[in-house]
């Protein structure tokens, strides 16, 4: 599966395919993700220092090179402003229909270039992606602690569908 964007501008916001050269660029908005998500609970997040996955340029190849994975960034003025990540799954199970899903796994917008839409932007072109690869249906997890996340994904006509609930053993 060849996985390809092309670019799409709207008003001064420019949402491009990340390349592996990139990688310098958005890394700061991961990371600020992380820190927020260890801030909130720091007993159920690492500290993002201490996380590897796509901290390294070693990590960041690794997703970027899945085929069923892709990572969007918005510029505006030039200026990376926020990326969209996800991917491709093929739901089989012995209870679900076999079907084709787009999974939003990363989205983050940095502070000064919050609710001007790049947010909406990048969660309307990764669905438009998941769409014409074949994907039936957007699934994505938000902690309960993330109410702007929460708020947005309602406004963009999200429902909850599962509730994921735990229980410490310790």
């Amino acid at each position: 599966m060849t996985l390809s964007v092309s670019p799409v501008i709207h008003q001064e916001i420019e949402v491009v395919r990340v390349e592996v050269e990139d990688f310098e660029l958005i890394k700061s908005l991961y990371y600020s993700s992380d820190l927020y998500h260890y801030e909130q609970m720091p007993n159920e997040f690492r500290m993002p220092g201490d996380i590897s996955e796509h901290c390294t340029l070693e990590g960041f190849n690794a997703l970027y090179s899945s085929s069923d994975y892709v990572m969007l960034m918005a510029r505006v003025d030039g200026d990376v402003c926020g990326i969209v990540s996800g991917s491709l799954i093929d739901q089989k199970s012995l209870i679900h229909k076999s079907r084709l899903v787009g999974y939003i796994d990363e989205l983050s917008v940095a502070k000064p270039f919050r609710r001007i839409g790049v947010a909406q932007m990048l969660v309307a072109e990764i669905e438009c992606y998941f769409q014409k690869l074949g994907a039936e249906e957007m699934v994505l997890s938000v902690y309960e602690f993330n109410d702007s996340a929460l708020d947005l994904y309602a406004k963009l006509g999200y429902q909850s569908k599962l509730k994921k609930l735990s229980k410490s053993l310790s």
